[in-house]
């Protein structure tokens, strides 16, 4: 096996071991365990937390190192025990590994005190001995088989809550995408809080099967934020089952919480806060709970798996063949390694290629996010940025090329002659860079884009009234002049009829007055002059005799004052006929005729006006176009203000692409490009075009300035619709692919440096 072999940086080591009386650390913890019907042994190093595994041949020698026994006698042991020769340096060797590992008396604080790493970094924040004991005092009941059992009745029921709901719970769920800044907050910190319960779900597991709780604390796992609760007594449990219910304790407790919401979540009012808030705890749950069952990083899932597997340190080792590979295949010097079993190959070589692939994902993701956040806001922080993630990186691969226990070869290996593979990834070297430098490939622009109508009319009431028919509805497809809403026209038509009356009326008299008196008009007068001259004659002779009676006091006063009113009565009827047929013979006067004929135009203007208001009652399409405003039918009956929106209509036959494109691309983007397009809602269809049209001013999106840069698109087949969003390629011709490479980089230069 491996550790027989002599490590070089061991040679000093051995040579003071070899003279020495090495002594095994008295405070190791031993558990003997049963792996596929052979004894191993755990060994947990108090001091660190530490659990190494031994084969019983391993254990064996460990126990012979008592401080008083020199090596040679340790060696003679062994090979007696084995019955066969070792050698004292595999003895040597043996003994100088475990005391790198800090599990000899003479091991130097450095190892025991091993530094975390910046990919795995661990922070203790408090002891949990006595808040675990605490709980685990007033919730022992949670391991009862009764509470287990009702516990699963109820994660059914919240699965049933959800499932018989389904519509609503994906209606929610597409409305919550994406995640608005404010609401990914709340999830997270509800995302945080389910983490803590799982945390002490762990604990309390641990220790209601005898095992103590080292620490608990802050973890930040490939620059993710997580907790953490240290567990590791549990690889002591006799009994798998009980190390299987301690790594499954914490995602048992988030489901159960994820169904208590959905319970919630079902019972509750939708539009209640108490609705919003359940909801939210099931996506945290769920988050939580995909996030801890992620086997590819140091997680519950990746525990689980690896005893389920019966392979500790599964990451370690995986990584450690994989990189040996990748060494092998470059011609590079190697380490060598003990032999593997045919299921141990394939299983360190499958996780170790999808562990690798994942964490080198996760670096790449980070340095993006970590670089577009330094070109945005702090350019001259870049090249530092990335510096320092390449350094993390290569922290993460020493240190897992450290844990490993290789054996390098030794320096004359290496400065031989180059192998046939070195020199093949020389050459191999050199033609990237020549591709780098004269393949070209096109530079290709990507921006956000949003689909917007080449005509939107919005349609008003011109006139007020209540809607009477409306004649079509959210998606319908109209011409230019077609009937969209009527107003209900009865009091125009009433007020219609009464003018129409009104103008009647005043053409008569008009016209009367222009023709002048008949003259049979003329004798009738002529006739009551004489008429009233007879009478007034009358009342005058009446009137002589009353005064003579009254000179003599034969009547009374009144009597005479009777008879004079008679004859005034009778002047004034005379001078009124005698009027009346002046009147007539000399006709209308003038004034009056234009005062008569003022009033008829009056009444026709007014006319006119009521029968466009009544026109204007038919609000019609000013265009041909597709109806938006939703609901439109459902606007039967009441009244509508003059100048309130009827609705919508846009022409969706040609469709404008409005791109949101980065300041700091708008050097490469002209018009006349070729642009591509992928829609959001179509991912499987492309659609062409060209660049028509960008704004001659930037502006603001998201804190980060853009110019909007428009392209046309014909809807030909009708299925695109206004609104619609997706991500546009401009095409800006062929460039070397180091130049696309390196533009970033050489545009921030000439920016800061003006080079």
């Amino acid at each position: 096996m491996a550790i027989w072999h002599t490590p070089p940086k061991h040679v000093e080591a051995m040579m003071s071991l070899s003279n020495a009386h090495p002594e095994l650390r008295q405070d190791l913890v031993v558990k003997e365990h049963q792996v596929d019907g052979q004894a191993v042994f755990l060994m947990k190093d108090p001091t660190t937390n530490r659990f190494f595994r031994f084969v019983v041949f391993q254990y064996y020698v460990a126990t012979l190192l008592d401080g008083q026994t020199p090596l040679e006698t340790v060696q003679k042991r062994v090979s007696d025990r084995m019955g066969q020769e070792i050698s004292l340096s595999g003895i040597e060797t043996f003994v100088a590994r475990l005391n790198d590992l800090g599990l000899l008396e003479t091991a130097s604080a450095q190892e025991r005190a091993r530094p975390e790493r910046l990919l795995y970094y661990r922070y203790a924040l408090l002891d949990p001995h006595r808040p675990i004991d605490w709980l685990h005092r007033r919730l022992s009941w949670c391991f009862t088989p009764t509470f287990v059992a009702g516990s699963a009745l109820w994660i059914l029921m919240g699965l049933w809550s959800v499932a018989t709901d389904w519509d609503r719970y994906t209606t929610e769920t597409v409305a919550l995408l994406p995640l608005d800044l404010s609401i990914l907050w709340y999830v997270y910190l509800l995302n945080m809080a389910v983490i803590t319960v799982h945390e002490f779900a762990h604990g309390l597991a641990c220790r209601h099967y005898g095992g103590a709780v080292q620490d608990m604390g802050f973890l930040l796992i490939y620059f993710q934020p997580a907790f953490y609760t240290d567990v590791s007594d549990s690889y002591l449990f006799d009994k798998k089952r009980a190390r299987m219910i301690v790594m499954l304790a914490d995602m048992y407790s988030g489901v159960l919480i994820g169904a208590t919401a959905a319970i919630v979540w079902r019972v509750s009012e939708p539009s209640s806060s108490l609705h919003a808030w359940s909801f939210l705890v099931i996506v945290a749950s769920c988050w939580g709970l995909l996030f801890n069952l992620n086997p590819l990083i140091k997680l519950d899932g990746y525990y689980i798996l690896s005893d389920g597997l019966n392979i500790p340190n599964l990451r370690r080792k995986a990584l450690a063949l994989v990189k040996q590979r990748i060494r092998w295949v470059l011609g590079l010097p190697n380490e060598a390694v003990r032999r593997l079993k045919p299921r141990e190959r394939k299983i360190y070589t499958l996780y170790g290629a999808l562990a690798g692939t994942y964490a080198l994902m996760l670096i790449a993701l980070f340095a993006l996010f970590v670089g577009d956040i330094a070109i945005a806001y702090a350019p001259e922080l870049s090249l530092a940025g990335l510096a320092i993630v390449f350094a993390v990186t290569l922290r993460s691969t020493d240190s897992v090329q450290e844990s490993a226990l290789p054996t390098p070869l030794t320096a004359s290996a290496w400065m031989g002659k180059p192998s046939w593979r070195t020199l093949l990834w020389i050459a191999a070297l050199i033609a990237i860079v020549i591709t780098l430098i004269f393949v070209k490939i096109d530079l290709r622009i990507s921006a956000p884009f949003r689909l917007r109508p080449a005509a939107l009319a919005v349609v008003r009431a011109e006139v007020a009234g209540q809607i009477e028919t409306v004649y079509v509805d959210e998606g319908d497809t109209v011409r230019t002049g077609q009937v969209l809403v009527e107003l209900s026209t009865r009091d125009l038509e009433a007020q219609l009829r009464e003018t129409e009356a009104q103008m009647q009326r005043a053409q008569a008299e008009l016209v009367l007055m222009q023709r002048g008196a008949r003259a049979e008009e003329i004798q009738e007068a002529e006739a009551g002059i004489r008429e009233t001259r007879s009478n007034l004659d009358a009342a005058r002779l009446s009137h002589e005799r009353t005064v003579r009676l009254a000179e003599q006091r034969l009547i009374a006063d009144q009597e005479l004052d009777a008879s004079r009113t008679d004859v005034a009565v009778r002047q004034a009827a005379v001078e009124q006929a005698e009027s009346k047929l002046r009147l007539l013979k000399s006709g209308a006067r003038q004034e009056e005729i234009q005062a008569r004929q003022a009033r008829l135009v009056e009444l026709k203007a007014t006319h006119a006006h009521i029968e466009e208001r009544i026109w204007r009652c038919r609000i019609a399409s000013p265009m041909d176009g597709v109806v938006t405003t939703p609901f439109l039918r459902e606007h039967d009956g009441p009244f509508l203000p003059q100048g309130e929106v009827v609705c919508e209509l846009v022409d969706n036959r040609t469709l404008v692409v409005d791109m949101s494109v980065l300041e700091r691309e708008m050097e490469e983007v002209k018009i006349d490009l070729p642009v591509e397009f992928k829609l959001n809602g179509f991912p499987s269809e492309t659609f062409a075009g060209v660049v028509t049209a960008i704004a001659p001013v930037a502006g603001v999106e998201e804190n980060k300035s853009v110019v909007h840069v428009r392209s046309v698109i014909q809807n030909r087949a009708g299925m695109l619709r206004p609104g619609m969003t997706g991500l546009a390629r401009v095409n800006c011709g062929a460039r070397p692919i180091g130049a696309i490479l390196l533009r970033r980089i050489v545009r921030y230069v000439r920016t800061e440096f003006w080079w």
